[in-house]
C-alpha cells in the first residue's frame, strides 16, 4: 500500500476497498473532482434507467458484482417491474 502511494502518480488496489474501512475510503475517494467515474455512471444510470428496464424486462434476476453501497444499483431496483429477486456482490459464488 505504501509502495503506491508513495509514487508520483497515486495507486492502490482496489483489494483494499473490500472491507467497511476501504468501503468508507473508497467513498471519500468517489467525492474527489479527479474522480469522475462516479458521477459518470451516475449520469448514465439517471438518463438510461428507463432503457434498462424496458430491456431488463419484468421478472428479471439482477446480480450486481462490486455493490458498493448500491447507491447506483437502487436507481434502477426503484424501477424494476416486479424483479424475481437481487444478487448483490459478496452472495455470488
Amino acid at each position: 500500500m505504501l509502495q503506491g502511494l508513495q509514487k508520483p502518480r497515486k495507486e492502490l488496489s482496489s483489494k483494499y476497498f473490500y472491507d467497511e474501512r476501504g468501503s468508507r475510503l473508497f467513498e471519500q475517494i468517489c467525492l474527489l473532482d479527479e474522480y469522475y467515474i462516479t458521477r459518470t455512471e451516475l449520469y448514465i444510470m439517471q438518463e438510461r434507467v428507463q432503457e434498462m428496464v424496458s430491456l431488463l424486462g419484468p421478472n428479471c434476476l439482477l446480480i450486481e458484482y462490486g455493490s458498493g453501497n448500491s447507491a447506483k444499483i437502487r436507481m434502477l431496483l426503484d424501477v424494476l417491474q416486479a424483479p424475481a429477486g437481487y444478487v448483490p456482490d459478496g452472495f455470488v459464488r
